[in-house]
């Protein structure tokens, strides 16, 4: 081949460099400002019973995904009884009285019991009222600490476990929640919740419900009833920093419960209980036997995050739970006693209704009424640094009990009202 047959044959091959040069800037995006967003979406197992944690403390939680499934019904004690180391019984499915609970062999009196970070147990016998707290229906997470609890909490009896349950706050949109249901004996629950989504432009959001519930007693004669309502209001003030107000009212009345012995179970079962009638001098009359108990709470949250790991929750709280309970007793006209305090004679029991000369009794209804207040506030100091944490917690407490217990007599029909009895006290 002759040379410029070779110059000519090199002009007319492409040039690599160039075209591989134009393939890229053909593969690369004419937009430039393009983004790439990832989703990544994790499935949550244990049908909300294995709630994460990244505190170094034994926790067994419950969700409100797993608190949802169960009955409209349920209370903490009923909830956290499937849950390792917790024993819990009540009088029946429905109840609106206390319930007896153990964990790991402590007794109520070594176990605290927070609602919303305020105690809600009696201060002074430590039982808790939890069906007066929150619809199961508005129960947002329950945990249960076994041995070691938060060194913040605001119970000085919690020596061998705390129970902390938190509301489900308002939710981001508007929107009405109906419920209800029905079961055996008469049993039935019915729930309606308004959640307000964001007012305005405020970042406030707010939800307030209310439910009543019912049931006869499973066991003789009687039946419970619950009345209910909870609400809560937040307010976002910055990144972190946020302020809560949460309000609860209860009003319950059931009657009241007689236990057998073996051989009132034999002889009567599952129809063992009072009488549905009454007969003068009857004391188990269901009329005369009962429990109207009752409770209101409220709390003010409020939790300021100032940076560099420093923060601020302060509280105010405040939770009366009251009855009364009433039982129906024979009483001596003469030379009896009130506990221990004795009185000569009962004012003008011969014109008393319910006097039995025969007898020298006078049946009656005993009312106890009481309440129990507790309010407190509480401030914690945070410093977060690396893995450390330092806090400073100061706790003020007072609480209130008052017990009164007076004596009205019962006409031919188990009715009660007026004045109580007046005793002439030795």
């Amino acid at each position: 081949m002759s040379a410029q047959a070779q110059s000519s044959a090199k002009q007319n091959q492409p040039d690599k460099k160039s075209s591989a040069h134009k393939n890229k800037e053909a593969a690369a995006p004419k937009n430039r400002n393009e983004n790439i967003d990832v989703t990544e979406h994790r499935r949550v197992s244990g049908t909300g019973m294995m709630v994460r944690h990244s505190i170094a403390r034994t926790v067994s939680s419950l969700s409100h995904t797993y608190i949802e499934m169960q009955s409209p019904t349920s209370t903490i004690e009923s909830l956290i009884s499937t849950l390792p180391g917790v024993v819990s019984a009540s009088e029946g499915p429905l109840t609106t009285s206390f319930s007896t609970l153990h964990i790991r062999g402590m007794a109520q009196a070594e176990i605290g019991v927070t609602f919303e970070g305020m105690p809600a147990a009696n201060p002074f016998t430590y039982s808790t009222y939890t069906p007066s707290l929150v619809d199961s229906q508005n129960m947002g997470q329950i945990n249960v600490m076994q041995g070691a609890v938060d060194i913040n909490s605001p119970t000085y009896n919690a020596t061998g476990a705390e129970i902390s349950a938190s509301i489900r706050g308002p939710a981001d949109h508007q929107h009405v929640y109906v419920a209800g249901s029905g079961g055996s004996y008469g049993t039935n629950k019915d729930f309606i919740r308004y959640d307000t989504g964001e007012i305005g432009h405020t970042g406030v959001h707010a939800f307030a419900s209310g439910s009543y519930s019912r049931g006869d007693m499973w066991r003789g004669v009687g039946d419970i009833e619950r009345w209910h309502a909870d609400s809560a209001l937040t307010k976002q003030w910055a990144q972190g920093s946020d302020s809560k107000v949460i309000f609860g009212w209860t009003k319950a009345a059931q009657g009241e419960w007689l236990y057998p012995s073996a051989a009132n179970w034999n002889k009567s079962g599952m129809q063992y209980g009072l009488d549905d009638k009454y007969s003068p001098g009857a004391t188990h009359y269901v009329g005369l036997n009962g429990k109207n108990t009752g409770a209101v709470y409220g709390t003010l949250k409020n939790h300021f995050s100032f940076g560099s790991g420093l923060s601020l929750d302060a509280q105010a709280y405040s939770v009366e739970f009251h009855g009364p309970y009433y039982y129906g007793a024979n009483i001596p006209v003469k030379n009896g006693f009130v506990g221990a305090e004795s009185y000569n004679s009962l004012d003008n029991y011969q014109n008393l209704p319910g006097y039995d000369p025969k007898n020298k009794n006078l049946t009656t209804a005993e009312v106890s009424d009481w309440y129990t207040l507790s309010s407190g506030l509480l401030l914690t100091g945070h410093w977060k640094h690396k893995f450390n944490t330092l806090s400073l917690t100061y706790w003020y407490s007072y609480a209130q009990e008052a017990a009164q217990m007076r004596f009205y007599p019962v006409n031919n029909r188990g009715q009660w009202s007026g004045n109580g009895v007046e005793m002439e006290l030795l």
